[in-house]
């Protein structure tokens, strides 16, 4: 994945038609996070239709990914396809089965359980799989959004 860029932009994204409202307003708020940081150079526009050439996101109900591998030890898991270096499309999962989301804080200290769940920030689970869907691999710095374990909900500059 790594060196793999998008060809073109604005970079078309959909949602399923199961994903909640307040979800869908994660994701606006998660992209426009990344185009800030990439000083406006990244770009998105929403589509009502399924896209075959963009990002699409899935609340994951039953915890799977798109290929029915189980999403069971991951919060969100981001499938991408390209070739000759150029993003064509990808996959945002979101587990919805196994992790319960709040919304608006960083991610803390380690996951609360919750009837079974364990609890994370949307926030940075949002925005981190996007930079695996814009094409960047996990870091080892605790600073960045791509980090393993991240504890922030905003890319840096030097994360682009």
């Amino acid at each position: 994945m790594a060196g793999m860029k998008w060809a073109a932009f604005p970079i078309p994204w959909y949602a399923k038609l199961n994903t909640p409202q307040r979800v869908q307003t994660c994701i606006r708020d998660s992209l426009n996070k990344w185009s800030d940081a990439s000083g406006g150079k990244l770009t998105f526009k929403q589509s009502l239709r399924p896209v075959s050439n963009g990002i699409t996101f899935l609340w994951s109900k039953k915890g799977l990914l798109p290929n029915g591998f189980s999403l069971e030890r991951s919060s969100g898991y981001t499938l991408v396809y390209g070739e000759n270096e150029i993003l064509k499309t990808c996959s945002v999962s979101i587990n919805a089965k196994d992790f319960r989301f709040h919304i608006g804080e960083p991610a803390g200290f380690g996951p609360q359980v919750w009837k079974g769940r364990r609890d994370v920030c949307l926030n940075t689970v949002m925005v981190h799989e996007i930079g695996h869907a814009l094409g960047l691999d996990h870091v080892d710095s605790a600073a960045s959004i791509m980090n393993r374990s991240p504890k922030f909900m905003e890319p840096q500059p030097f994360d682009v």
